[in-house]
C-alpha cells in the first residue's frame, strides 16, 4: 500500500513533469515574436466576443482588465527603481545609488532593463486570458453587479494608474517622457 508521503512525491513528480513539459512547449514560440502577440491578441478578441455573446461576468472583465493595466505597467518600469506605490515624496536612494540619470554626470552606456520582459508578459497575458476565458464557462462567476459604475471606476484607475506612471518616468528618466532631455549627437551626415 502506498503511504501518504509516497503519494506527495508522486504527485510532486507528475506535477514536475508537466510542468517540465509546458515549460519546454511554451520555449518553442520565443522566436515567433508576431505569431505570439497575434495568438495573445486573438485570444482577448476571443475573450471579448464571448463576454459580448453571454452577457455578464462584469468582475472578471474588471479585474481581467486591471491585471493587464499592471502588466503593462511592469513592462514600462525600468528594473531596479522603486515600485510607484512604494516611493514617497522624498528623495529615495537604491543600492547606495543616485535615484535619477540626470544625477549621474557620465556619457556610459546604461541599458534598459525591464521589470519584466517581453516574453513573460506574453506568458502572464496568456494564462490570464485562459483563466479568465475558464472562468466564464460558469454561472457561478457572474456576480451581479451595477456594471456602469464599474466600467467609470475601471477608467477611472486607469487615467491614475497613467498619470502616476508618467510621473515616475519623469522623476527618474526614462521612457518617451524623458527623451526630450536627452543629448542629440549630430553624426555626420546631414
Amino acid at each position: 500500500m502506498i503511504g501518504q508521503e509516497e503519494r506527495e512525491t508522486i504527485v510532486d513528480r507528475i506535477l514536475a513533469y508537466f510542468m517540465k513539459m509546458l515549460h519546454l512547449k511554451l520555449e518553442r514560440y520565443v522566436l515567433y515574436y508576431k505569431a505570439r502577440w497575434l495568438i495573445a491578441i486573438g485570444l482577448v478578441l476571443v475573450y471579448l466576443i464571448r463576454i459580448w455573446a453571454v452577457g455578464g461576468f462584469y468582475v472578471i472583465s474588471y479585474s481581467y482588465g486591471l491585471y493587464i493595466i499592471h502588466l503593462f505597467v511592469q513592462f514600462l518600469t525600468p528594473m531596479g527603481l522603486p515600485d510607484i506605490d512604494e516611493e514617497d515624496d522624498g528623495q529615495v536612494v537604491i543600492d547606495g545609488l543616485p535615484t535619477t540619470m540626470r544625477q549621474v554626470d557620465s556619457d556610459e552606456f546604461k541599458p534598459y532593463v525591464r521589470t519584466i520582459g517581453e516574453f513573460l508578459l506574453w506568458k502572464k497575458l496568456m494564462l490570464a486570458g485562459i483563466v479568465a476565458l475558464v472562468l466564464t464557462l460558469t454561472r457561478a462567476f457572474d456576480f451581479p453587479v451595477f456594471w456602469p459604475f464599474l466600467l467609470f471606476y475601471f477608467f477611472f484607475l486607469c487615467f491614475l494608474t497613467v498619470r502616476k506612471q508618467f510621473r515616475h518616468m519623469a522623476k527618474y528618466g526614462y521612457g518617451f517622457v524623458a527623451d526630450s532631455g536627452k543629448r542629440k549627437y549630430g553624426g555626420g551626415r546631414h
